[in-house]
């Protein structure tokens, strides 16, 4: 796939998008609280608070049956629409980064060493670009947007905006699949 970026608009139904959106918004997710979401070397840098919850681990574990279907929906619409088969799903994840007015950007980086392909999913429209790299060029910027599907090949290089003015909620999903 190399260093191609393709974004999808509305693959996902409204119904399920609103649906996911309830689901990961709402008062029954247990998110795990991250004192700092930074990833980077530099001391310098303010902590940035944020959440996590896994849907699926590395380990092939699912955590919450809830979550699953709901969560696997975006990746299942992205590989019915482009035709691929799914080997293995490495992890799924949901993020939340609130809002800051913190004006730093993530330091980019890849999800795992391992050959993988990203399905990155907005849940809600927010601020917080999702920033592509080529060494220190950004050859990438995309605006999170309600049903909004990025996805790339693993080994580029990426970071996360911070929101200034609502919070910004994604799946991750990192996986292996053949062009059929």
């Amino acid at each position: 796939m190399g260093e191609k970026i393709e974004i999808y608009d509305d693959l996902v139904p409204l119904s399920i998008q609103d649906n996911i959106e309830n689901l990961t918004t709402g008062k029954d997710i247990p998110w795990a609280y991250y004192r700092n979401v930074v990833q980077g070397t530099d001391p310098n840098l303010p902590y940035i608070p944020g959440f996590s919850h896994y849907v699926v681990s590395s380990a092939d574990e699912y955590f919450d049956n809830n979550f699953v279907w709901p969560c696997l929906q975006p990746l299942y619409s992205l590989t019915t629409h482009i035709k691929l088969s799914i080997d293995k799903i490495f992890q799924s994840r949901l993020f939340l980064q609130v809002p800051s007015n913190i004006d730093i950007r993530l330091d980019p980086h890849t999800d795992s060493d391992q050959p993988h392909l990203v399905c990155l999913y907005y849940i809600n429209d927010s601020d917080g670009d999702t920033i592509f790299f080529n060494g220190k060029d950004i050859i990438k910027q995309v605006s999170p947007k309600k049903g909004r599907i990025v996805f790339f090949d693993g080994s580029i290089q990426h970071s996360a905006g911070i929101p200034k003015d609502s919070p910004r909620f994604i799946i991750n999903t990192n996986f292996s699949a053949k062009f059929q």
